[in-house]
This record gives structure tokens, C-alpha cells and sequence, in this order.
């Protein structure tokens, strides 16, 4: 929410930390051949692939 948190507005909301069911799905990442190679793209894929091995989702 733009400007601030939602229990500033809404104090019936409550802030879950933890999911209370995590959900395990394959994920693919898909590049176009043409840019796999492109070190922005490689920049980019290399980053999302660390953050979700790292399971904080």
C-alpha cells in the first residue's frame, strides 16, 4: 500500500510471518535463446534463481 502499512489503516489485519501452509511448485525460467547470453539477462536469471533456492518464498 502506497504510504505506509496496512495495519495503519486497517487495524484489523494481522501480519503472518510464517505461511501456514507453504506451497512447494516447479518453477521454470525461460529465456529466448537470442538473450541467454546477454549479461543482463544472465545478471538477472542468476538473481532470481539464488533467491528462490534460497526458499524465503
Amino acid at each position: 500500500m502506497p504510504g505506509g502499512c496496512p495495519e495503519r489503516f486497517y487495524p484489523q489485519l494481522q501480519h503472518i510471518h510464517k505461511p501456514a501452509c507453504p506451497v512447494m511448485r516447479e518453477l521454470w525460467l525461460v529465456i529466448h535463446p537470442d538473450l541467454r547470453r546477454s549479461p543482463r539477462v544472465r545478471k538477472v536469471a542468476d538473481a532470481l534463481i539464488a533467491f528462490f533456492e534460497t526458499g524465503v518464498i
